[in-house]
């Protein structure tokens, strides 16, 4: 910036000088300049505004005419509103993708009962593909952090999940009749409901009893494969089925309370989910239903 030295000033006297942003510049006047002497002198980044007979006074953003950027919180109560609006925004948005899975996967279902059980019967082949493309999804989701957290590639691989699960759930569905269809969706909801609920005013902490859940499930898994190898009656079923119910119900606890958060801000839960992970969380909720429905379906279900 160019200053012309004004009549009058000395050598060393310091002036006040506008600058470019509107604020006012301190200049001193070098010992070789005179009256009426063209200097050039340099633009800080920042205007400040100093008063010369105040040197230590320092200057706001308002003095300068700057316009002070948003800053992050800085106070415990900020940081605390802060993370629960990320929070809130990260449920609203994992409960709506479950939302529009559900609907997919029960209405395709029922599309797949109502006008392609011939084909399908005749094309078994269908169901195998599907389990293929499902468990391609879940390992894209639940082993590749980058593709679930990333869009495009995090909602394709949760469409394909949801198309795929429609179409196992509708070649299962076959062996069932319609009535039992449309009770075990029913329960199933009324049940989610409810263990929502239930997660997110509980103050008990299922976080901390992932490993204990995820064993109970190991064992359950062992027992549907091998069990009905040496008894396949009808008791069998109905046990496998009530103790399926128990431990998807709990998983389903388990990862609402990962979702939501606890309830009191003081005593936060040990684990939660990453608001970046709503793809990841979705995912796994959304199972934790469709196996619960299946669970249901084999205890209550009337085959055909």
């Amino acid at each position: 910036m160019e200053f012309i030295v004004p009549a009058g000033c000395s050598p060393g006297m310091t002036v006040q000088v506008q600058s470019p942003s509107g604020g006012l510049m301190a200049v001193q006047i070098p010992e070789n300049a005179k009256p009426g002497d063209k200097l050039q002198i340099p633009v800080p980044v920042e205007a400040v505004a100093v008063v010369a007979a105040h040197p230590t006074m320092t200057a706001t953003p308002e003095m300068a005419g700057a316009t002070q950027a948003p800053t992050a919180p800085s106070s415990p109560i900020e940081q605390a509103s802060f993370e629960e609006l990320l929070r809130t925004g990260f449920v609203r948005k994992t409960y709506g993708i479950l939302l529009v899975q559900l609907i997919v996967t029960f209405g395709l279902m029922m599309i797949i009962k109502a006008f392609f059980s011939d084909f399908i019967r005749t094309h078994i082949w269908v169901y195998y593909v599907a389990m293929a493309v499902s468990f391609a999804s879940m390992i894209a989701i639940f082993c590749c952090q980058d593709t679930a957290r990333t869009f495009p590639r995090n909602y394709l691989c949760l469409a394909c999940l949801t198309l795929a699960q429609g179409v196992m759930l509708g070649v299962v569905s076959l062996m069932y009749k319609q009535e039992s269809i449309f009770f075990a969706v029913a329960m199933t909801m009324i049940v989610v409901a409810g263990l929502t609920v239930y997660a997110a005013k509980t103050k008990t902490d299922f976080t901390a009893q992932g490993g204990y859940i995820c064993a109970a499930a190991l064992v359950f898994i062992c027992l549907l494969i091998f069990v009905p190898i040496f008894y396949n009656g009808g008791i069998v079923r109905l046990l496998l089925g009530a103790v399926g119910c128990l431990i998807f119900s709990l998983f389903i606890v388990y990862d609402t309370q990962l979702i939501i958060g606890s309830p009191d801000a003081k005593k936060p839960h040990k684990y939660s989910f990453s608001v970046d992970d709503y793809a990841f969380a979705a995912a796994n909720l959304y199972l934790d239903v469709i196996n619960l429905f299946y669970m249901i379906l084999m205890v209550s279900g009337d085959r055909e």
